[in-house]
């Protein structure tokens, strides 16, 4: 908002990174947002789909949520369900985050509270990933230029978990009061390079009175190739032929601008709707293909608020943007035409991966064998609130263990496909004498004792489930107030797939014992159904489990004895129902001081594959494993390679690659091709072999490259991700065998091996030729008169003599020059990060200005003598 005592208020080459397996949505149709200009030079923002050409500039509309600093009316509203309910009721497109970051109402803000508030950007950002929708991550300050470090530290964290999807846009600074555009740019620059390490998503840049003038970045625009500028206006307070004249100053000088919020009422947030003006500024939207969040989802009492006293009951201000805006958009898309979202089968799960050693497995538990027992050597459970005083029961078969304690029969018969799974049923949530809220949980022990297990090599915890909606906790036993670090998960009627990396889980905000997570100290899982105290009853009334699986684990599972179950062997034709008869210890039954979080979140999309990290390039088979490849010890691969495999493995067949995934290649060599067909989403991963090209055309991949002279010899690891699966590159770089000099081969000019500097500040277009590489031919045919005694770093360098070097090479980049010492004298090469020549200097002293370069990382080479140096640097 606008007043100063108001609360309220390429770049990729086309990228399905974000795509959404199930739902295609904007994200999918259009790609990453960047921003550009149209034939008349006027900015605009454009999708990478379809790329910055005039006629295809993208507009979407959606709404931004309320202050996430705001225990009532704002926080409650960060919820995976309301935005799934907004995509669901009103087909929003985009959805805005704006995150305290340094005020306080009373419970705290992003800086003093970081894992509750870090827990609901991921419960909103995962939720518009889910449903293939944008996302703006705001920095909701009015000051923020006042702690750049604190700015910085919050978006390399957010650029780095969240900047490979499309989906996300990063707005640096919400509304600058007063600040000067110097200040802001200042501030913007160094956040933007932060960001920039990680994505090159758009980022939006704030300006002066509450963003009101994007036009003062006329004259100095942020320096970078995806940034945009943020107009915000309220119809009871702005004008078109004003503020808005402004925002179009700046379109056509060809800025590109985002409205990251608007208002239907007074900049205060009251005052009442103002239907005349907003239907306005709705026409100057649309007429200037302008993108904007309508303020705010929420429930306050105020005009602003999208709904009136409840959710889903609409305000005038919330009836009039579903009817005007909302009812016009789009209820399906088209993917683009690199391939487009097959929804993957909710039953799917990657089968154990070959690479594991002969007798392991990364399964925690299949339950196929039908016992209790899982391949950790812990049991199945479960239990109610009594403990707590509850009245919750479950209709599951009680039993009693040996020593005479009370349980249940939790593994039943399957109908996944598989022999069982675990379940608990007939669920009936009675609060009873509970003061808290009522609850049920399935509970598994990873080790019989109940002591904690060591999973720090699991990358992430995956499930199969079906039924109610639940949370999801993993029990670190540094925890001492039952205030275990957790996921939610909604209801589903079908078998939903669940990824959870461990990052994604946090401990609820009312925890007064924040503990840092420890995956070496995780002593059970457990699937707990909550209720609510108005006697809300959850539908469905059960909840199956199966396929618990740890990415990354090599588990050689337990077999059965009778002391811990009735079971005596692990059988996989076995169906019969063994359950343990153990019953939950009051560590784990106990859950009366733990008060259910409000945020869920959607489960992500089964077509994420779990790897063992053994296998660093082979993907696991996305069919369901059937009952004859069970996940028992007898039917884990025998293969004991941990090394990646080529092509002609059927794991990898399933990618549909063509070409060796392993390969040992001599410099100045090829690299061998390898394709992949049948490509619907690809990101890189790295550029640790940054002279390898990887472009992808008409849903085919294809990695090629030649390894330079230059390049270390050693082993190296390139990373993709294919179809939401990371793909691994193992690259041997090994010395080319030694050529002599002749005298005729002398005298070559070393002009041909590099261009010089282009006085243009745009790279070349991208090709997909291998020709684009940095030239490397054979150190004999390089060689110069006075060089023939030198090593064959030498080949291109003839006016830099071995004793002009007097200490180990480096270089600093400071700004757009880049200082170098180490030597009198030294050439530099510059490649962009597809290995492609961009710039050379010859005979360079101190220092070199970089200036004609646009902003973004490059690879450098600085050589002299026999020395090289080899650099990624990032320029702003």
């Amino acid at each position: 908002m606008f007043g100063k005592n108001v609360l309220g208020l390429g770049i990729l080459s086309l990228s399905l990174a974000s795509m959404a397996f199930g739902r295609v949505g904007p994200v999918s149709q259009y790609g990453q947002l960047q921003a550009g200009k149209n034939s008349s030079g006027k900015g605009q923002i454009y999708g990478a789909c379809k790329g910055v050409t005039s006629g295809n500039e993208v507009q979407v509309q959606g709404m931004s949520l309320f202050w996430s600093i705001s225990s009532d009316v704002g926080a409650p509203f960060w919820t995976a369900d309301y935005v799934n309910g907004l995509v669901q009721k009103q087909n929003i497109q985009i959805i805005r985050a704006p995150m305290g970051v340094d005020e306080d109402w009373g419970s705290g803000n992003y800086f003093t509270n970081k894992g509750y508030y870090q827990g609901l950007m991921n419960t909103v950002v995962q939720a518009a990933i889910d449903n293939d929708i944008y996302v703006i991550i705001d920095y909701h300050s009015h000051k923020a230029s006042d702690n750049v470090n604190n700015a910085k530290d919050f978006f390399g964290y957010m650029a780095q978990k969240w900047g490979k999807y499309d989906n996300v846009i990063f707005e640096v600074f919400n509304e600058p009061i007063s600040q000067s555009w110097g200040t802001i740019k200042t501030y913007a620059d160094q956040v933007i390079s932060e960001i920039r390490k990680y994505s090159d998503n758009l980022i939006v840049v704030g300006n002066r009175s509450w963003d009101q003038y994007p036009n003062d970045a006329i004259s100095s625009p942020i320096n970078d190739k995806n940034v945009a500028y943020t107009f915000h206006y309220y119809a009871g307070s702005h004008y078109t032929g004003s503020e808005g004249a402004n925002a179009v100053q700046a379109m056509n000088a060809g800025l590109s601008v985002f409205v990251t919020e608007w208002g239907t009422v007074d900049a205060s947030g009251n005052g009442g709707y103002n239907s005349g003006n907003s239907a306005t500024w709705l026409s100057w939207m649309n007429q200037h293909k302008l993108s904007g969040a309508n303020w705010s989802v929420s429930n306050k009492n105020e005009s602003a608020s999208y709904f009136s006293g409840s959710a889903w009951n609409y305000s005038e201000s919330g009836q009039w943007v579903n009817t005007n805006i909302f009812s016009k958009l789009p209820k399906s898309y088209s993917a683009c035409s690199a391939g487009g979202n097959t929804p993957a089968s909710s039953s799917s799960v990657a089968s154990s991966s070959s690479s594991l050693p002969a007798g392991y497995t990364d399964y925690i538990d299949d339950f196929e064998d039908g016992d209790s027992l899982a391949f950790t050597g812990g049991i199945w459970y479960a239990y109610t609130d009594k403990d707590d005083l509850g009245g919750s029961t479950i209709t599951n078969t009680p039993n009693k263990d040996a020593k005479g304690n009370s349980g249940y029969d939790v593994v039943v018969n399957g109908d996944n496909n598989t022999k069982g799974m675990g379940a608990i049923t007939g669920i009936k949530l009675v609060q009873g004498e509970n003061k808290y809220e009522p609850y049920v949980a399935l509970g598994l022990k990873l080790n019989a004792d109940e002591s904690a297990y060591d999973l720090s090599s699991c990358k992430t915890i995956s499930y199969k489930y079906k039924g109610a909606a639940h949370n999801f906790k993993v029990e670190d036993t540094a925890v001492k107030d039952y205030a275990f670090h957790q996921i939610s998960k909604l209801a589903s009627t079908s078998w939903t797939q669940v990824n959870v990396p461990w990052d994604m889980l946090n401990q609820p905000s009312w925890t007064k014992d924040e503990v840092t997570l420890s995956q070496k100290r995780i002593a059970k899982f457990t699937w707990e159904v909550k209720g609510d105290l108005k006697g809300t009853q959850p539908s469905p009334n059960y909840l199956d489990i199966d396929d618990v699986r740890c990415d990354g684990m090599a588990i050689k599972p337990v077999v059965a004895t009778p002391a811990s179950s009735s079971s005596s062997a692990k059988s996989s034709s076995s169906s019969a129902i063994r359950s343990s008869s153990s019953v939950a210890s009051s560590s784990s039954a106990k859950s009366s001081s733990s008060v259910a979080s409000s945020s869920s979140s959607k489960p992500v999309s089964s077509s994420s594959s779990v790897w063992s990290s053994s296998s660093s390039a082979i993907p696991s088979s996305s069919s369901v494993a059937s009952s004859s490849s069970a996940k028992s010890s007898s039917s884990v691969a025998s293969s004991s390679s941990s090394k990646p495999v080529s092509s002609s493995s059927s794991v990898a067949e399933a990618l549909n690659i063509s070409g060796d995934l392993v390969q040992t290649v001599a410099k100045n060599d090829e690299f061998g091709t390898i394709t992949i067909t049948g490509v619907k989403s690809f990101t890189r991963d790295s550029y640790n072999a940054y002279f390898l090209t990887a472009n992808v055309t008409n849903g085919t991949l294809t990695v090629y490259g030649t390894v330079p002279q230059y390049f270390q010899s050693g082993t190296t690891t390139e990373k993709f991700s294919v179809n939401g699966q990371t793909v691994k590159v193992e690259l041997t770089v090994v010395d080319a065998p030694k050529v002599e000099s002749s005298s005729s081969s002398a005298g070559i000019s070393s002009s041909s091996s590099q261009p010089e500097v282009s006085s243009s500040s745009e790279q070349p277009e991208e090709s997909s030729s291998s020709s684009e590489q940095p030239a490397e031919s054979s150190s004999s045919s390089e060689m110069t008169e006075d060089s023939s005694s030198s090593s064959e770093d030498d080949y291109d360098i003839p006016l830099v003599a071995k004793e002009n070097v007097d200490m180990k090479l480096s270089m600093v980049v400071s700004g757009r020059d880049l200082h170098l010492s180490g030597a009198t004298l030294v050439n530099v090469d510059v490649f962009d990060m597809q290995g492609r020549p961009m710039a050379s200097f010859r005979n360079v002293q101190n220092s070199v200005s970089l200036e004609s370069l646009s902003s973004g990382s490059y690879i450098v080479r600085v050589r002299a003598g026999s020395n090289n140096l080899v650099r990624r640097v990032t320029l702003r």
